[in-house]
């Protein structure tokens, strides 16, 4: 029998073998199950309802995609990440004692069109299909009154996203600071959301038709942040998430995040592309007033591309079809603009506007303006060529200026990050220099200054201490560069450390078949002198790494072998050395990172287990448990849910200052 918890009010759930739905006996709540074929299965399920029934919908979100990526027929799976899609929350009732939804994420398709639903239905058996049906009748319910509401609200300029109350309910700074801006921007007559005054009148009544329509009809929104864990707060982020997936889709909005007294390198990941603006500065809200006033002025503006395109068509056939595709673009519709474009490129192959057209859709830009504001030059674009090559010189000196805007943007924004690092450098700050340089790439001597920044920074490590060395995918996203990896310093011998990552890096099995191996024999080994070495460390790096003599003891416990000696650069903790550097559970403790999460590693309240090179009981390898105790009997070699700590010796003797 496998034990779950309701996914209504947290109640224990028993569930017997090929079970569908269920009753709880908590609060009498029928519902449906998923598919449950282990206790890691569970876990999983039960990690995600908490961060759902706790609001945190894309945390959760993104374990139910976890769950679909090993087994896309789980009709739970699907249902819950509609679940998250529309925020939903189940409250009880105070007469029926019921649990009945809310919508707090409301979206304009109907829930009965979205996809994921579909699927659920798909894969749900008979039980489970009538429940899914039943309870999406009474979310569409919601939504159409959500959206009556929402229509009749007058659409508003800005949207001011903040934290109004800290843990013990006090009015935190960012509310005060978001109140001075919402009289700023009144005084200049905009129609700001601030919820504070926004939705005083709607004490007693759901907040979510009005946060609904401010999202969807103001064209800037202002994130405020005098805390990182106010950006990262529940309902903020809420906010700011569903607002940069509409930009994402295509709506032509600006988000600008606002700090105060923090670092602005610590700010949410997505916030990484936008241009964060420091509160403190002088002249902050004037600055701030004056790029809204920009843009509200765009905004105003007769629409781009279209009488321009129509006048500079010398093809009376095509100009009808070049209309057509940059109302697709100021819809988003970017695929049946480029559709469109290609029409226009049949009849005249050489007209520069549709190569333009085209150029958009796949950047997917709805504006020709909103060019400027790509985060990458597009010089290198096919479209962008034949555009170039075929325009008159009028739209040649737009195009060309729009590359060189966004080069020379790209190099005022890398000569800040550069002034400020070779700055935490020369204060002896090198942590944080690290991060800065390696941000910056090949960027002028930034890679130099890394290694110095490196060197310096392990002279000065002690036992206990974490020092950068290396790099490796960690946040995954591997559209940036990959991360430093953070080691923790276990043991110093003069010049020489012995390190093991901080953060469980991957996820591998310790063997990839299902044999008796020693550490000389497994193929995790193998990768992590292989694979890992050579694309973790540069070659000044390499260099530092020692070749070392590793013993390989028995298995305490159970006396199973450990094998021959080997030599590595690159190895595990074996079960002697996770007790002798790690005094106790909660030391031997580790979070996996987000790589390592997508790649199949198992977490328990984040934190998980990671191999060890020592054998376990019988064909079984050693590893430590998420809650930190050292399993000496281990676990089979070939499951892919174990996490990857590497460690290794670094010789830094002949270091310079």
């Amino acid at each position: 029998m496998t034990i779950l918890k309701c996914k209504m009010c947290g109640g224990t759930l028993e569930i017997k073998p090929e079970e569908t739905i269920t009753v709880c006996d908590s609060c009498g709540t029928r519902q449906t199950l998923p598919k449950i074929n282990d206790d890691r299965r569970a876990n999983m399920y039960d990690r995600a309802d908490h961060f759902r029934r706790s609001n945190d919908y894309d945390k959760a979100m993104s374990i139910y995609e976890q769950i679909l990526n090993e087994d896309n027929t789980d009709a739970e799976a699907y249902w819950s990440i509609v679940l998250c899609r529309y925020g939903i929350e189940y409250i009880e009732d105070p007469t029926s004692r019921k649990r009945i939804p809310t919508v707090n994420r409301m979206q304009f398709t109907s829930i009965f069109s979205d996809e994921d639903f579909k699927s659920s239905l798909e894969y749900a058996d008979s039980y489970q299909r009538g429940i899914y049906e039943e309870e999406a009748q009474a979310i569409d319910e919601i939504q159409r009154g959500i959206l009556a509401i929402s229509q009749k609200e007058e659409p508003f300029d800005v949207f001011i996203c903040y934290k109004e109350t800290d843990s013990n309910g006090r009015r935190t700074q960012d509310s005060v600071l978001a109140n001075d801006l919402y009289h700023e921007l009144k005084k200049e007559g905009f129609k700001v959301f601030y919820s504070r005054i926004t939705l005083e009148d709607k004490l007693g009544t759901a907040y979510e038709p009005y946060i609904f329509a401010a999202i969807n009809s103001a064209k800037v929104m202002v994130v405020i942040g005098t805390k990182i864990e106010y950006f990262n707060s529940v309902w903020i982020k809420n906010e700011w998430s569903r607002y940069l997936s509409l930009i994402k889709k295509g709506s032509n909005k600006i988000l600008i995040p606002a700090y105060k007294d923090i670092d602005p390198y610590d700010l949410p990941d997505e916030f990484s592309h936008l241009q964060a603006q420091d509160m403190t500065k002088l002249g902050f809200i004037q600055d701030l007033i004056r790029g809204i006033k920009k843009i509200a002025a765009a905004d105003v503006q007769n629409k781009p591309g279209r009488d321009s395109v129509l006048t500079d068509s010398k093809n009376s056939t095509t100009a009808p079809l070049l209309r057509r595709a940059f109302i697709f673009l100021e819809d988003g519709d970017f695929e049946k603009a480029d559709e469109y474009c290609e029409k226009v490129l049949d009849a005249d192959p050489e007209n520069a506007h549709a190569y333009l057209g085209k150029l958009m859709a796949e950047l997917e830009v709805e504006k020709q303006e909103d060019l400027l504001d790509c985060n990458e030059p597009f010089d290198d674009n096919n479209n962008y060529k034949k555009a170039l090559k075929y325009a008159d010189d009028k739209l040649s000196a737009a195009l060309k200026g729009y590359v060189s805007h966004i080069n020379d943007e790209e190099d005022r924004k890398k000569q800040n990050i550069y002034d400020k690092a070779v700055s935490l450098y020369d204060t002896g700050e090198y942590e944080e220099a690290i991060n800065a340089f390696e941000s910056l790439g090949s960027y002028k001597d930034s890679r130099l200054y890394l290694i110095r920044a490196i060197r310096a920074s392990l002279k000065g490590a002690e036992t206990g201490s974490y020092i950068y060395f290396g790099e490796y995918e960690q946040d995954n996203n591997t559209s940036n560069n990959k991360e430093s990896i953070e080691w923790q310093v276990l043991a110093k011998e003069n010049n020489r450390f012995l390190v093991v990552s901080r953060y469980a890096l991957d996820c591998k099995e310790y063997n990839e078949t299902d044999k008796f191996v020693t550490w000389e024999t497994c193929t995790l080994r193998t990768w992590l002198n292989g694979s890992f070495y050579d694309n973790a460390f540069s070659s000044s790096e390499k260099a530092m790494i020692l070749s070392s003599t590793i013993a390989n003891e028995n298995n305490p416990e159970y006396g199973t072998a450990g094998g021959n000696k080997t030599t590595d650069r690159v190895f595990l903790l074996s079960i002697s050395e996770a007790q002798k550097y790690f005094s106790s559970d909660s030391e031997r403790l580790a979070k996996p990172t987000a790589y390592a999460i997508v790649n199949g590693a198992y977490e328990d309240d984040g934190y998980c287990f990671w191999w060890l090179r020592s054998p376990g009981r019988g064909s079984r390898a050693a590893c430590v448990d998420p809650d930190g105790s050292v399993l000496d009997y281990g676990d089979d070699v070939y499951v892919d849910y174990g996490a990857v700590r590497p460690a290794l010796w670094i010789d830094i003797s002949n270091l310079e200052p």
